[in-house]
Formats: structure tokens, C-alpha cells, sequence
């Protein structure tokens, strides 16, 4: 178990940002202008440590690695055969500006920051897809997660190394940042997509199986 960094190619991680915010505002207007005014204090890190798995032990909807336990609804739907190894990630995009005079731009600068942490997650995830068949992220807050777990990854991972700290209520600071689980899963041992029908998708489908995505 070894914690790793990792650095964002920095001209990609530009392009896939650029992506995520037409995405979101529908168009690429003014991003050139937001990009100049953020562009000094947008610093992408993130760090992550894998875990195998005779290191975790996973029950019901509670995953335990190194005597920290994450609970998680998502955790009690997956068959244990398929469940491989795990990684906890943390990443920010750095702290952003002081807020201007407009409100425009202050709310696309915003939406620059969180398309940089979505695109990091993305290279992330897609790095670890070169080695892995990985899941979507899992994250406090989300998925029946408590947000308190957040303790959790800090003390897995320390998560001032990169320059996150947590307030009182458990919020990132930067709060452009992000931070959870990607779970790898075995090939050789598919999900049973009978098994679906208490799935929190409804049959939407999900990253864990097939379901929906045909």
C-alpha cells in the first residue's frame, strides 16, 4: 500500500475542463475571458491510495481497510465474488478567486472550478480503467455515505498533503475539491443482473452492472 500523486497532464486537463463546462453552460462563451481571470489559481492535485483486496473486508452495506469502516448503500448490492481492490482518492482544483463585481462572472468561475474537479475525476477514474474495470465514484454524502466519512479518507490518505482541510461541518476547504472510493472489480466474475431488483438505479442501470445501457 503505497500513496501515490498524481499529476494532471496540464493542457489535457484544460481540454477535458473546457468539455465539462460547455456541458454545463451550453456554450463555450466567455470561457477564454473566466479561464484568464481563474488561470492563477486554478493548481489541480490529488492523491490516492489502492488497496487489495485481502485488506478490505466488505459486510452488508459497511466496507472496512486498514480498521476504517465506510458504509455505503451501493455496498450491499454487490455480489462479494466480483469485488476486487479499491481506491480511496482525494483531488482539489485549488482555491478559487475572490469574488468581483460580476455576478456573472463569479457564477462562471464557479462553474469553471467544478468543471475542473469533474474532468480530474474523469482522467482519474480513466487511468485506473487502463489496469481496471472500475466503478463510478462513491463519496461521503452520497449514496447513503455520511458525510462524517470524510474523516475517514483524511486519515487514509492525510489530506493536507495536497492542501484540503476539513471545517466543523465536514466540508473541504478548497471547497473545489473532491474525494471517495473507486471500487476495481474482477473480470472474470460478471455482475448477476438478476440480483437487481432492490438496485437503487430502479433499472435505470448503474456503473456495477449492464442494465439499461443497451
Amino acid at each position: 500500500m503505497n500513496k501515490n500523486i498524481f499529476n494532471f497532464p496540464p493542457a489535457y486537463l484544460q481540454e477535458m475542463a473546457k468539455k465539462r463546462y460547455i456541458q454545463m453552460t451550453g456554450s463555450d462563451d466567455k470561457w477564454e475571458e473566466i479561464i484568464e481571470i481563474c488561470k492563477e489559481y486554478i493548481k489541480p492535485q490529488s492523491e490516492y491510495i489502492i488497496f487489495k483486496r485481502e485488506e478490505i473486508n466488505v459486510q452488508d452495506n459497511a466496507l472496512t481497510v486498514e480498521g476504517q469502516t465506510f458504509h455505503c448503500d451501493i455496498f450491499s448490492n454487490m455480489p462479494e465474488e466480483i469485488i476486487g481492490d479499491i481506491a480511496v482518492y482525494a483531488m482539489t482544483a485549488g482555491e478559487m478567486p475572490a469574488a468581483g463585481d460580476s455576478v456573472l462572472n463569479e457564477t462562471l468561475a464557479d462553474i469553471v472550478f467544478t468543471a475542473y474537479i469533474d474532468a480530474m475525476r474523469d482522467i482519474l477514474r480513466s487511468e485506473f480503467q487502463e489496469e481496471y474495470i472500475v466503478s463510478g465514484s462513491m463519496a461521503p454524502g452520497i449514496d447513503g455515505m455520511p458525510v462524517e466519512e470524510i474523516q475517514i479518507i483524511d486519515k487514509l490518505l492525510d489530506l493536507s498533503a495536497i492542501g484540503i482541510s476539513l471545517n466543523d461541518h465536514m466540508t473541504m476547504i478548497p471547497q473545489k475539491s473532491a474525494a471517495g472510493l473507486f471500487m476495481f472489480f474482477r473480470e472474470e466474475h460478471p455482475v448477476n443482473t438478476n440480483s437487481c431488483a432492490t438496485c437503487m438505479a430502479r433499472g435505470k442501470g448503474c456503473d456495477f452492472c449492464v442494465v439499461g445501457k443497451e
